[in-house]
């Protein structure tokens, strides 16, 4: 079944290209380097004219490729731009819910998830931020937590954000010392942004993690609601 219609089409205009292209050289080298053909076109009206035909024929055929490959570029940049409507978060720029949810259809198929771990980092007093200095800041800092979590996590895994103030990470083969690293990685980050932001409250947060060797769940969903009761616990 053809799980990529776009790909083989293009594919499939790609061969028409090669092809066109052939032809053309064919033609022109008939042309250019038989004299008895050049001279029986140049000193005939009726094959002068189906010389320009032939010749009108490929530049249109070249100009409609052009086109489709044009609209094949314009297409895919939609589909991309969807795409990241869909599962990325509008503020940040990195996946939202709805990419989650692809992470959970992955972990649906199969997988074994006895070394996954769940990460649940919320700022701390992100609400405080928004009620003294105003959303804007509150955005800024979001925006800052975000690059924060997506230049760090590229090594560990998944990140993503759950909305609001939480953030979800999603690591295979996730270790005590693995999700410790991470957690310390974030803090160091964190006090260089801080430092750096002396406009803005010194960010907080609240970091709690759950390893799927101690909670033996089977299914992804689980494992988070149940990071989800350690951070309230803590």
């Amino acid at each position: 079944m053809n799980k990529n219609p776009l790909k083989y089409y293009r594919q499939y205009k790609q061969l028409q290209l090669i092809i066109l292209i052939i032809l053309t050289a064919v033609f022109f080298s008939f042309f250019f380097y038989n004299p008895t053909i050049r001279t029986n076109i140049l000193s005939s009206n009726f094959l002068s004219l189906v010389f320009g035909m032939a010749w009108f024929v490929l530049l249109i055929s070249f100009l409609y490729l052009l086109y489709d490959f044009r609209k094949m570029e314009l297409y895919i940049q939609q589909e991309h731009a969807l795409k990241r409507e869909a599962y990325l978060d509008g503020l940040t720029g990195i996946p939202n819910r709805h990419g989650f949810d692809t992470v959970f259809k992955t972990y649906q198929l199969g997988k074994n998830l006895s070394n996954l771990g769940c990460a649940l980092l919320t700022i701390k007093n992100l609400g405080e931020i928004n009620t003294t200095i105003g959303y804007e800041s509150g955005d800024a800092i979001i925006k800052d937590i975000c690059q924060l979590l997506e230049n760090i996590g590229d090594k560990y895994g998944f990140v993503g954000r759950n909305g609001g103030n939480e953030f979800l990470a999603v690591f295979d083969n996730c270790t005590k010392e693995t999700m410790e690293n991470f957690h310390k990685d974030i803090l160091f980050e964190l006090s260089k942004l801080n430092n750096l932001e002396t406009n803005l409250p010194k960010i907080q947060i609240n970091f709690s993690y759950l390893l799927n060797s101690e909670a033996k769940v089977s299914n992804l969903s689980d494992l988070v609601t149940l990071t989800y009761r350690k951070a309230e616990i803590k």
